[in-house]
């Protein structure tokens, strides 16, 4: 990855976290203060109702500075509220309190706890505008975890309520987050149309206004449309001006000199640059520095000065540590915020099933007594036993409820624990894409497993001067597939490895027989195994210091052939040449165990260099999405694939990631995908 592609991602999910706590924290942290929440207290003890104490003491909380301030009463009117059955005062705190953990990344497990907490009472009482808020809450906190689906399936659903009930308000606020998750997600049509949109008829200067310019700015530089980029400059520097913000001016020169170096204007770009640095470099400003210094590098590069690009390179690299181990460390704690949710809506479920065991109960010893009453007193013994029998009943079911709570818990942690070692074997087996760009430059690699570990694989492999490359479907999905794709990967290196294959068809005879032996020993009747689609490239090279053929080393230069060897189990292989789809058919047996399996055909195919070939599994094709919910379909595969053969390779998985992502919308994603393509 290049500095510029780089510094394009780090500085739109750093807007993306400006904008977010902008809007959300805005009037909390400056209409409202510490004086305010005092005022409060002050007034609280005279205060008799109790939905107005609930309303006052969830307002101390939210406004109040002081964090056990803010915890004490957020608690208390929590508490009261459920006492006097009060819904939406209940929401509000738990919201409240959510919002104290969020703000300053105190505990994003507790703010999604307590974010949830506020959805579930908000629902209960019908509270369409506190719900939609709900929604926003956690779509803000999924989008920091870059859990970008997730976060946009919850702002349309925000979007939608707040539109029913006309917030405008509030709609614009969705509208303007769905934008900058569109834009952190570099799905850049999408957050142009919504960025317009939140913009339409509102001109009068404020910081909102300046973050959605910075936004399209950035946009704009990310897509290479720099007379665009250079309008909205302007434009958000005009209302610093308006604003007497400096400091924004100063990410306004950071963009003039990316657009200068942009457009070969080194020297300019290396003022502007420079400029923003040194006030990065004087006020300690790690945000300023991180998003400044790999322009900065770029420029110098450019401009041919090494001792002042050495320099700035040892700070970006120190910055760029720090940066992986933040990414790292929101990684772990997103899984533990999903880990932490599931639990608790499973223990939710005990004892919600406990309360419904507990109300069946009472209604059929009430109605014992009644009948008892009613007919004889003689039966009063007998009622007591019963309601005596109800008592040990009930102690039973605590405890069985206490014992569920410690095997859902252990039960947890083996979950998470397997499925982290099976990550730790996926990730093992798939070739890194940069090496896959050493021998395909003009290539790509559209990976998107269902689950955190996928049955679908992709695999590369060299033997001498031949390079093998293939996508992998093997059977079932997330960790046993995982698993199974662990043992396919290893019985594809043996047999190029250890059996020294070469010709596709007989590595895929080699792959079925060593998958086979791999699970004779199993009591069960195992039928595991993949469908896959493999070629095999020869490639000529020049060695670049001798001028000679010789194999691939580092010195080398490849010249990609234009033919190739090909086999296919189940899944066919696809080529373009011509302005035309081309299809060649696999052979209609798995690679594992099936009856009557014959030996697998090695196709040689030759196409014009240009053409593009394309690997794939079922996954993109099975999805189901649109309008009417129904497959995506090979046809339409087809077409598309064709409709974007000539783009770069990089558009064309950038393209075939959105139409994946429109198509499938709100649904949930049934398969692993892989998809692969290739430019001869």
């Amino acid at each position: 990855m290049s500095f510029f592609n780089y510094l394009c991602s780090v500085k739109r999910l750093t807007y993306l976290l400006i904008i977010v706590f902008a809007f959300v924290f805005a009037d909390s942290l400056s209409a409202q203060n510490q004086a305010y929440a005092d005022s409060l207290l002050k007034i609280l003890p005279s205060i008799k109702a109790d939905t107005e104490r609930v309303n006052t003491m969830w307002r101390i909380a939210d406004v109040s500075r002081d964090s056990s301030i803010v915890k004490e009463y957020a608690d208390k009117a929590i508490a009261l509220a459920q006492k006097i059955d009060y819904k939406k005062g209940e929401g509000i705190a738990w919201a409240v309190l959510a919002n104290f953990y969020a703000r300053k990344q105190i505990d994003n497990v507790k703010a999604v706890r307590y974010y949830t907490e506020s959805l579930k009472v908000r629902q209960e009482a019908g509270d369409k505008k506190g719900i939609a808020h709900s929604y926003l809450q956690l779509a803000i906190i999924d989008s920091k975890f870059k859990n970008y689906e997730k976060a946009l399936a919850l702002l349309r659903k925000a979007l939608a309520l707040n539109t029913e009930i006309g917030n405008a308000k509030s709609v614009s606020q969705d509208e303007q987050v769905i934008a900058q998750v569109f834009l952190a997600g570099e799905q850049w049509d999408s957050a142009l149309f919504y960025f317009r949109k939140t913009m339409s008829g509102k001109n009068i200067p404020t910081p909102t206004v300046a973050m959605t310019y910075i936004n399209l700015v950035s946009l704009f530089i990310g897509t290479d449309q720099l007379d665009s980029a250079l309008l909205y400059v302007h434009k958000t520097d005009s209302v610093y001006d308006l604003l007497g913000n400096n400091y924004g001016k100063l990410w306004d020169k950071m963009s003039l000199g990316q657009i200068a170096l942009k457009k070969g204007e080194i020297q300019m770009a290396v003022a502007y640059l420079e400029e923003v640095y040194d006030f990065g470099e004087k006020n300690n400003n790690g945000d300023l520095l991180l998003n400044v210094l790999p322009i900065l590098i770029d420029a110098y590069r450019q401009n041919g000065n090494a001792v002042k690009g050495f320099k700035v390179q040892t700070e970006w690299i120190k910055l760029n540590d720090s940066l992986q181990n933040l990414d790292k460390a929101n990684s772990i704690l997103g899984m533990q915020v999903q880990l932490e949710t599931e639990e608790k809506e499973k223990i939710d479920k005990l004892i919600a099933d406990k309360t419904e065991a507990e109300h069946l109960a009472d209604s059929n010893r009430m109605r014992l007594i009644i009948y008892s009453v009613s007919a004889i007193l003689v039966l009063v013994l007998g009622i007591s036993f019963f309601i005596f029998r109800n008592y040990r009943e009930k102690k039973k079911v605590n405890e069985i409820i206490s014992k569920q709570k410690e095997i859902v818990e252990e039960k947890q942690r083996e979950i998470v624990d397997s499925i982290n070692y099976a990550k730790r074997l996926q990730d093992a087996i798939l070739p890194p894409e940069q090496l896959v760009k050493n021998y395909f430059p003009e290539s790509f690699i559209l990976y998107k497993p269902k689950a955190i570990v996928a049955g679908d694989f992709y695999w590369m492999e060299k033997s001498g001067n031949t390079v093998f490359i293939a996508a992998a479907d093997c059977t079932g999905h997330g960790v046993p597939g995982a698993m199974v794709s662990v043992v396919c990967s290893n019985a594809l290196n043996r047999a190029v490895k250890e059996f020294g294959l070469k010709e596709t068809g007989q590595i895929l005879d080699k792959v079925r027989e060593l998958v086979l032996e791999t699970f004779e020993n199993s009591s069960d009747d195992v039928k595991d195994g993949m469908d896959i689609s493999l070629v095999s490239f020869e490639f000529g090279v020049i060695n670049s210091e001798t001028k000679s053929t010789d194999q691939i080393s580092p010195h080398s230069t490849l010249q990609t052939p234009n033919s190739f060897h090909w086999s296919g189990a189940n899944n066919p292989l696809w080529y373009v040449a011509g302005n035309e789809m081309h299809l060649i058919k696999a052979d209609k047996q798995p690679v594992g165990k099936q009856e009557n399996s014959k030996a697998f055909t090695t196709h040689r195919v030759e196409i014009p260099k240009g053409g593009m070939i394309y690997l794939f599994t079922d996954g993109y094709a099975d999805q189901f999405g649109g309008p009417k919910g129904k497959k995506f379909r090979y046809k339409q595969l087809e077409e598309l694939l064709l409709s974007i053969a000539a783009l770069s390779p990089v558009k064309q998985h950038d393209q075939l990631e959105k139409v994946f992502l429109d198509w499938k919308g709100d649904l949930e994603q049934i398969d692993d995908v892989c998809l692969i393509g290739i430019r001869i």
